[in-house]
């Protein structure tokens, strides 16, 4: 079969067509978002005979030494469940050609695990990068009791603790108010202090709350004691998923388990949107104490749910000599980092 491949804008890019269910950062959407930090967002696509569309991807340049970058497609490229190993091929080949324009060193996309990347790709490796590849989501279209029912005792415990310590329920849908836009930045900057990360400017996250009272898919849940706020949660529905996609919290009233209440509340915002699953966003497979997301990881399972798993990272090499001196220099920084751990 033959296939035509070409650039598309962020207007036109849909991998909805493909996948109802596509996740977050394949979407137009999130492409607005990464553009307000500075970065270039492409979109490419590749068509049957009769014009169906069976691959489509959204790829973000993340810059390295100099004038050079690379190519990022997360959780993407986007394609057909039918689609051949060749169409995939010809697709990564198109990517590759229009990136070497750009000083791009690899491109590096996220493909299913039953294809056969080195045999028909030569200069594709399975990358080293070690971002999550699960994500952890509850069924929303359950009743809420039995959701109650599948978490572990203790969450269930200190879900209904909170439920009793007479906390108020802010939820904002769809259209996200000036105030809450404040909370969330107070309680986002609290969160970062007391962890040790560093925000976004508030440029960014402004840009989120316009994109999303744009699109209608975004919403706000609040816990409140008397008038603090305690807890906030941003979610955005895409596809059939709402997305956990920031949350902030509160050093005041730790005991008022307003962080476990806020979930429950998450999940029934989700299901009030006929939404058929909540995301908590990204975790690590295994139970491992030496994974950074160790400790987030098991306070998500509490929940109960499952894990969602997606394809496996690879990097297409373009320039091989910077791409082994970008690997070392990547691994080096790891046992750097492992090092300093344990002094």
């Amino acid at each position: 079969m033959q296939y035509s491949f070409r650039i598309t804008s962020h207007i036109d890019y849909d991998p909805s067509t493909i996948d109802p269910d596509a996740h977050l950062t394949q979407s137009a959407q999130y492409g607005i978002w990464q553009e307000t930090l500075g970065k270039k967002v492409l979109h490419f696509e590749l068509r049957d005979e009769e014009q169906v569309l069976v691959i489509t991807g959204q790829y973000i340049a993340y810059p390295l030494i100099k004038s050079y970058s690379y190519w990022y497609a997360p959780y993407g490229p986007v394609i057909s469940s039918d689609t051949s190993p060749e169409a995939i091929t010809q697709f990564l080949d198109g990517v590759k050609n229009e990136a070497k324009k750009h000083h791009v060193i690899f491109v590096r996309s996220e493909l299913p695990e039953k294809y056969n990347y080195r045999e028909t790709v030569p200069f594709l490796s399975k990358s080293s990068y070690t971002q999550e590849r699960c994500e952890w989501v509850i069924d929303a279209s359950q009743t809420t009791e039995n959701i109650l029912k599948n978490m572990e005792q203790k969450t269930r415990y200190n879900v209904r603790l909170a439920e009793k310590k007479n906390l108020t329920v802010i939820v904002e849908k769809e259209t996200i108010s000036d105030a809450s836009k404040a909370i969330f930045l107070k309680l986002m900057e609290d969160t970062a202090k007391r962890n040790g990360f560093r925000l976004h400017e508030d440029g960014y996250y402004e840009t989120i709350f316009e994109n999303l009272n744009e699109e209608k898919n975004g919403a706000v849940v609040i816990i409140l004691k008397d008038e603090t706020p305690l807890a906030i949660n941003l979610l955005v529905k895409v596809g059939e998923t709402v997305h956990y996609l920031f949350g902030g919290s509160s050093d005041e009233h730790k005991n008022l388990m307003g962080s476990y209440l806020i979930h429950l509340e998450s999940i029934k915002v989700t299901k009030s949107w006929d939404a058929r699953w909540y995301s908590f966003g990204a975790v690590n497979k295994h139970d491992d104490v030496k994974n950074a997301l160790s400790g987030i990881t098991h306070f998500k399972k509490r929940f109960g749910g499952m894990l969602r798993e997606h394809g496996l990272i690879v990097d297409e090499i373009i320039d091989n000599k910077i791409y082994l001196a970008y690997t070392f220099y990547k691994l080096l920084s790891v046992l750097k980092r492992k090092l300093f751990s344990k002094l």
